[in-house]
């Protein structure tokens, strides 16, 4: 256990810490404590572009590392989507009500243009929205590509949010209900899938939404939509005393599992998306609970988790068994 922890990420193949009292330990691949900086900010993330490292502020500043010490790269701020970051990433500066956006290429050094409108990049793919409108645009340019009314498809909704383009589908979360998938190339509607719980979705390596409930599993293939549900449970269950109950938007895949934590305990709990059961649960006696709003980390072989203490707990997941 490491105390007073308000993050933890991976950076050049080291688990990076970040502690609630503004310093970064690096570990080792052994949890080896090699180096430890003294910083005036609170890392919440941070990504690798060529050879240099990028860190992401709880304020959403920009940092690069310059030998021992953290520094400013940009008086931008950055909208996150780390995972899909390839060369390019959005700024933006001004008021709540007056922000102007840009997108930043990496490799340049320089902005490439901006906008009045907010941006979202997911690798490659650039998009706009403002209201019940959105834009593909180039990357590089801005000029626009194509352009849809969400209204048009879903009449009932304005509420929408880009989640993922895998193998030319662009998927949308329309509402926390629908799920869409539109052709990233020309803004054709490919399929959509109702009654969808939106907000515990991760992308699997073979091109599905995944997700666990309190009672059922459900995934949606990204090319076809094709959408099942099952239900381990009844809803009932629910009721029951020591029920492990999902945290919904709080997990991780690790090869066939989903691994998540319970709403109302200390619990970790590896879910089976094969059997379609949990094949095992940990009781973490050092911890009164894992929120969801300190999301559950996976670095081979680790499993990082911070408590409602801010205490983080490493555990090594081995095949086949649970944590150790």
């Amino acid at each position: 256990m490491i105390n007073e922890i308000y993050s933890v990420i991976k950076a050049q193949g080291k688990l990076l810490v970040s502690s609630t009292n503004k310093t970064i330990s690096y570990y080792n691949s052994n949890l080896e404590l090699e180096q430890q900086l003294e910083c005036e900010i609170q890392i919440l993330d941070t990504f690798k572009f060529d050879s240099s490292i990028y860190y992401i502020s709880t304020r959403n500043d920009l940092f690069t590392q310059a030998e021992r010490y953290i520094t400013p790269f940009l008086k931008e701020r950055i909208r996150l989507n780390v995972p899909q970051i390839i060369e390019n990433i959005v700024l933006y500066k001004g008021k709540i009500f007056n922000q102007k956006y840009s997108v930043y290429s990496l490799s340049k050094k320089q902005i490439l243009w901006e906008l009045d409108e907010p941006l979202d990049i997911i690798g490659d793919y650039c998009f706009s929205r403002k209201k019940s409108n959105f834009k593909a645009r180039n990357i590089e340019t801005g000029e626009v590509l194509w352009s849809k009314t969400i209204t048009d498809d879903f009449p009932e909704s304005t509420g929408y949010k880009f989640l993922t383009v895998y193998n030319k589908v662009l998927v949308m979360a329309i509402k926390n209900t629908t799920l869409a998938g539109y052709d990233v190339d020309t803004g054709e509607l490919l399929w959509s899938v109702k009654k969808t719980n939106n907000r515990n979705l991760l992308v699997d390596i073979d091109g599905k939404l995944k997700g666990v409930t309190s009672t059922g599993y459900f995934e949606t293939d990204i090319a076809t939509g094709n959408h099942r549900r099952l239900e381990f449970a009844p809803i009932e269950a629910i009721n029951k005393p020591n029920w492990f109950d999902s945290q919904r938007d709080n997990f991780v895949i690790v090869d066939n599992h989903i691994i998540t934590t319970d709403f109302f305990s200390n619990r970790i709990g590896a879910f089976n998306m094969e059997t379609q059961q949990y094949d095992w649960f940990y009781t973490e006696e050092n911890a009164t609970g894992f929120p969801a709003s300190r999301p559950i980390k996976y670095f081979e072989p680790y499993l990082c988790l911070i408590d409602n203490k801010d205490t983080l707990h490493i555990y090594e997941v081995k095949k086949d068994k649970q944590v150790v």
